[in-house]
């Protein structure tokens, strides 16, 4: 067997590959013992009857397309093996209509590989590192919302006002609405902080328990419910009670209630620290992804466009699944951030090509220097995912990760990190990443994928269990 490899646009090679006719004389044989084998052939034995008869029986072209369907797949994987290509898919093949055992069967496959990169002077590339700060108004910000929290509710004999918590009965007519929508509901509705449209506010602002109420109103084209946007609708309905907010004093006592602490001081002053350390980790993901991105701007390679497909399509179920367990569906999520689906998946398409341009020059870096996860590394880190699950699915997780495809993403992840780490080195000066989030909470996606397929397999005499890893 011949093959040649050449070079396409797109990060693409074509391969041409030639099968000689003594190679296809023997795989021509093995294919009639193969038919044979499956046919019953009055007067013979499965898999005994002669070349001619085995021909006659079922025609000399089942026969070459039986050889075909073995001789093509070998002979691509030979040709890749001899001309080290490493495709990154599924291979386009053009086949001859009518192969001969008398000539060369030539045939050719194009597909995806890895793009050839120049990666750009990283000791030149100029990035800042944000100086992460907590002011006072951001800590009285938070005091204020963990005080809301602890908010009651005190019924009260006079009219709404805003801030209030109105209890109303309500129902929805519009013209050719589903019946189910016209049916009163009551609501607990906060004058001013709620969903409804703004004459709701408005038209309830003044009311007293026993009032009736009835107003026209726009439907907002985000609105969550699809039955709903854009209609002009009817509200009625009456005012249950009217209740008004009654704040906790900011006190050494909401200190221990809120956080177990004994002053208000002590608790600004956590909340102070909590507040500084996500926003390191918030500003260390960012210079990480403003360092690749400045890599990737300095280096010179075609994006596969497979490789793109391939992480949209991984985006899509990723953030689809993580809906789903929440209970939303998704043309309810698209609703409420105002969204339509065509949207939603160009957005996550311009993030997978986003994430497709680091990953690439992050493995071209890691190759370039040397970078490599050592067995202890990737111990600890089967260990640290499989501790995320159950303790009865842990064995079975970490079994499933020190296994080829398992070991292989965690050895990935691992360098990946590493060459992360030594990347921002190299750019800010700064030893990092400092917080690295994902290392110390979640597990690389690709690992999870292998650990949570392990997690749910039922061991003997188990049934199957739907827990997953948590951060």
């Amino acid at each position: 067997m011949q093959a040649t490899a050449s070079k396409l646009e797109g990060s693409r090679v074509r391969l041409d590959v030639e099968v000689g006719p003594e190679d296809l004389q023997r795989e021509y044989a093995r294919a009639i013992r193969r038919v044979s084998g499956r046919v019953s052939i009055p007067g013979f034995r499965r898999g005994k009857a002669p070349r001619r008869i085995v021909e006659s029986y079922v025609g000399a072209e089942a026969v070459m397309r039986e050889m075909v369907e073995h001789v093509v797949p070998r002979a691509y994987t030979d040709a890749v093996e001899q001309t080290g290509v490493e495709p990154l898919d599924q291979p386009e093949l053009d086949l001859p209509d009518v192969p001969s055992l008398d000539a060369p069967l030539v045939f050719s496959a194009e597909v995806a590989v890895a793009p050839d990169v120049e990666l750009g002077d990283v000791s030149a590339l100029d990035v800042e590192a944000e100086t992460p700060e907590v002011s006072e108004e951001d800590v009285e910000a938070q005091v204020t919302e963990l005080r809301d929290m602890r908010t009651t509710w005190d019924p009260v004999e006079r009219a709404a006002q805003l801030d209030d918590m109105v209890q109303v009965e309500i129902s929805i007519d519009a013209a050719g609405l589903p019946e189910p929508e016209r049916e009163p509901q009551v609501y607990s509705v906060r004058l001013g902080q709620n969903g409804f449209p703004a004459e709701f506010d408005q038209e309830l602002t003044g009311t007293s328990a026993g009032d009736e109420y009835a107003f026209e109103s726009e439907i907002p084209l985000d609105d969550p419910n699809p039955d709903l946007r854009g209609r002009r609708v009817t509200f009625s309905g009456a005012v249950e009670s009217v209740s008004e907010a009654r704040l906790p004093d900011l006190d050494d006592a909401f200190a221990q209630t809120m956080a177990g602490l004994d002053s208000m001081d002590a608790l600004r002053a956590d909340i102070r620290e909590r507040m500084l350390e996500q926003r390191r980790i918030e500003a260390q993901a960012k210079l990480e992804d403003d360092v690749l991105d400045a890599l990737v701007d300095a280096s010179t390679f075609e994006v596969p466009a497979v490789l793109v497909e391939q992480e949209h399509g991984a985006l899509l179920e990723r953030e689809t699944q993580a809906l789903v367990s929440r209970g939303v569906a998704v043309d309810t999520y698209l609703g409420s951030m105002g969204q339509t689906r065509d949207e939603w998946e160009q957005q996550l398409r311009e993030q997978a090509v986003l994430r497709v341009n680091r990953g690439i020059v992050l493995e071209h870096y890691a190759d370039a220097e040397e970078i490599q996860a050592d067995g202890d590394e990737v111990v600890e880190e089967i260990d640290r995912v499989a501790a995320g699950y159950p303790e009865a699915r842990q064995d079975t997780v970490r079994r499933s990760l020190a296994r080829d495809e398992g070991r292989a993403r965690i050895e990935s992840a691992i360098r990946n990190r590493k060459a992360l780490a030594k990347l921002v080195e190299a750019v800010t000066g700064h030893a990092g990443p400092a917080h690295d989030q994902q290392a110390e909470h979640d597990p690389d996606p690709d690992v999870a994928a292998v650990a949570d397929a392990a997690a749910t397999e039922a061991e003997p005499g188990e049934a199957p269990e739907s827990e997953s890893a948590t951060s």
